[in-house]
């Protein structure tokens, strides 16, 4: 039998971690048993014509998504390529959105063979994922990245089918986890068969600060489409949030364990809302006044918090 293999071409996006919600149709698990080790033909993503449609977020890990800018990423599958003695589909990506990360050029090779996914890294060839793996498998490399923190492992969750975009596709839950303490899950991801990865086609290194990127919206050639936002649709972009600076009628000041923040006259009522640089919500004022004084917790000893003026304003304050 001729060996047949597609190959894929893709644009990177710097990556967040969130499983991806699918939507709540036709649902079926799939046992480990019926997942032999031989794969079965996977429905393919190297299909030039298919789109991807990713979101960005900016702004400061573990806040609310109003208080982050968004802008979406718009891929599609335009051709074919050849490199090393293999040939590759290109997809190119696009935003009409400045000052955020380029969509850089990355190869993958899809072997329908064998069921699994490669892709070039520095010119390296690695796993970007294997459809023979069943629930409760572990292994060290997903979407291309290796553990990045000593003793991360990704482990298969759990596998189900599922009515998507048209057809029924395994969908898989991954959990990163940390075998030497207890099994800790440090991050939870989801990839779809002949889609891709929960945040698209590469996965944000797990470290302080990092905001996903997140797979919204995917079509294929024959028409079939996967929203998963209908209300928002598939490119999504906000830029509402501005720091405080002095152009603005804000001021925020730390003042011996309170802060004092002087609103806009303006406003008929003001919101006042505090939060970890985590994003932990630690105080929420609504008031009439110009000027809120909020008391921080006695047990908040940490240097700096977020403070963000009626959905509008945010800014970091020094508290030592």
């Amino acid at each position: 039998m001729k060996r047949k293999t597609v190959i894929l071409f893709v644009a990177a996006m710097s990556l967040l971690s969130v499983a991806m919600p699918v939507a709540a149709q036709q649902t079926s698990p799939i046992k480990a048993d019926d997942v032999v080790s031989v794969c079965s033909p996977q429905i393919p993503m190297a299909v030039v014509g298919n789109k991807w449609n990713v979101l960005g977020r900016s702004g400061i890990a573990g806040m609310p998504d109003e208080m982050l800018d968004m802008y979406t990423y718009e891929y599609k599958a335009e051709g074919t390529a050849s490199f090393n003695g293999k040939e590759y589909v290109l997809i190119t990506g696009s935003t009409t959105a400045t000052n955020v990360p380029p969509a850089y050029p990355v190869y993958l090779c899809e072997d329908m063979e064998t069921g699994i996914v490669y892709k070039l890294v520095d010119g390296e060839e690695r796993l970007m994922f294997d459809y023979n793996l069943k629930e409760g498998d572990t292994f060290d490399t997903f979407c291309g990245l290796v553990n990045e923190i000593e003793g991360v492992v990704y482990s298969v969750s759990k596998i189900e089918q599922q009515q998507i975009a048209g057809m029924m596709r395994r969908v898989y839950t991954i959990q990163a986890i940390l075998p030497d303490f207890g099994k800790a899950h440090i991050g939870q991801y989801t990839w779809i068969e002949g889609i891709g990865g929960s945040e698209g086609f590469y996965l944000t290194p797990i470290a302080p600060g990092s905001i996903p990127q997140e797979l919204i919206c995917f079509a294929d050639t024959e028409g079939h489409q996967y929203v998963k936002y209908p209300d928002q649709g598939c490119n999504i972009y906000q830029n509402s949030l501005h720091g405080i600076t002095t152009a603005n009628e804000v001021r925020v000041y730390a003042e011996s364990g309170k802060i004092r923040v002087v609103c806009p006259a303006s406003a008929a009522s003001n919101t006042v809302k505090v939060y970890t640089v985590g994003g932990e919500l630690l105080s929420q004022v609504v008031s009439s006044s110009s000027e809120i004084v909020i008391t921080l917790p006695k047990e908040y000893t940490q240097e700096f918090l977020i403070v963000n003026v009626n959905n509008k304003y945010n800014t970091k304050v020094n508290l030592k």
